[in-house]
This record gives structure tokens, C-alpha cells and sequence, in this order.
């Protein structure tokens, strides 16, 4: 478990980060991609607290994760428009956010 608060505190610290540079780059799709992630932080930390015995702090966990993960959603439509509302939850809806140059 302690892997995980390690994990989720870079993760809000990197929130922070995109959060601070959205006014440059223009939108969320940074901090959609992060929030996402830490959704699934806390809902893994909610399942190991679950197992043992923890059930206060695995709920608070779990709801934390729903709330995130919402947060994330409504972000990433936002940016993608109509067009793009009806992909599902994944990882590649969260990758077209990116810009890539190839070179």
C-alpha cells in the first residue's frame, strides 16, 4: 500500500503541474490523462484497504476514484467535441489528446 500513496502523491503533484500549464498549452488533455490515473490509484488502493479489513477508508477511496474518473470524462469530452463523445472509457481515447510529432 505504501507503493501506491508514493504513486498517487507524484500523481497530485503532476496534477498540479498540468493544471498550471493549461492556460499555455490551450486545454485539459494533460491533466484529463492524469486525472485518470489517479482514479486508478486510489480505486486499487481502495481494493487493497478492502482486503484488509479497512472498509471506512476503501469506500472513501472507491468514491474518490468514481468522482476522478468522472472529472476525467467530462474533460476529455469536452475537448474531443461530438465527435469523439462516444468512445469508450480507455486508454486510446485518452491518447488522442496527445499531440505526437514524428519526425
Amino acid at each position: 500500500m505504501a507503493v501506491l500513496t508514493v504513486f498517487s502523491d507524484t500523481l497530485e503533484q503532476t496534477k498540479l503541474i498540468c493544471q498550471l500549464n493549461e492556460l499555455k498549452k490551450g486545454d485539459k488533455g494533460d491533466t484529463a490523462r492524469i486525472i485518470r490515473r489517479l482514479s486508478d490509484a486510489f480505486r486499487l488502493k481502495g481494493d487493497q484497504q478492502k482486503a484488509a479489513g479497512l472498509n471506512i477508508e476503501a469506500k472513501a477511496n472507491h468514491e474518490k476514484a468514481v468522482e476522478l474518473k468522472t472529472e476525467a470524462e467530462n474533460y476529455r469530452k469536452e475537448i474531443q467535441g461530438e465527435r469523439y463523445a462516444q468512445l469508450a472509457d480507455c486508454e486510446r481515447s485518452y491518447n488522442l489528446m496527445v499531440y505526437k510529432a514524428f519526425w
